[in-house]
């Protein structure tokens, strides 16, 4: 991988500022603690719409669109391993639900920008630390289940 330059830190920078903006605040905490969807009917019957799907919305296409940076070789990908992680968790948190609304919308690419990052994330993660990817697994949780 070729090494970072002051354009990628400038980008890192700026999605930092990006992700700090106040609703793109409320629609990540809801997505870290309280989204929970098994499949894209649970998807759907949860958070088909209003705030919560905007919310939904926001959070998964802000990281499919960083996806899209790194794919194209417009982010340094270590770099974005190295200062962030939140697009892993959120994928293991959708992964169900994006899987079936896939399928069922006819829709094969859907989100697939932050599933290739996630997974090159824990391919990463677990290159440099075996086994340390498990956390995330371990977040998918019913609100209340992973309130205890």
């Amino acid at each position: 991988m070729a090494e970072p330059t002051r354009e990628d830190m400038d980008l890192i920078l700026r999605l930092y500022e990006m992700r700090r903006e106040k609703t793109m605040r409320k629609a990540r905490k809801f997505m870290i603690e309280e989204f929970y969807a098994e499949s894209g009917a649970d998807l759907m019957a949860k958070y088909g719409a209003g705030e919560k799907n905007a919310w939904f919305r926001q959070t998964t296409s802000y990281w499919d669109m960083v996806g899209v940076f790194v794919r194209r070789g417009l982010l340094n990908r270590e770099l974005l391993f190295e200062t962030a992680a939140e697009y892993h968790l959120v994928w293991i948190k959708v992964r169900a639900a994006v899987e079936d609304v896939r399928k069922m919308r006819n829709l094969p690419y859907y989100l697939k920008n932050l599933e290739d990052l996630a997974e090159a994330h824990k391919a990463f993660m677990e290159a440099r630390a075996p086994g340390s990817s498990k956390f995330f697994a371990e977040m998918n949780k019913p609100p209340a289940a992973a309130k205890s």
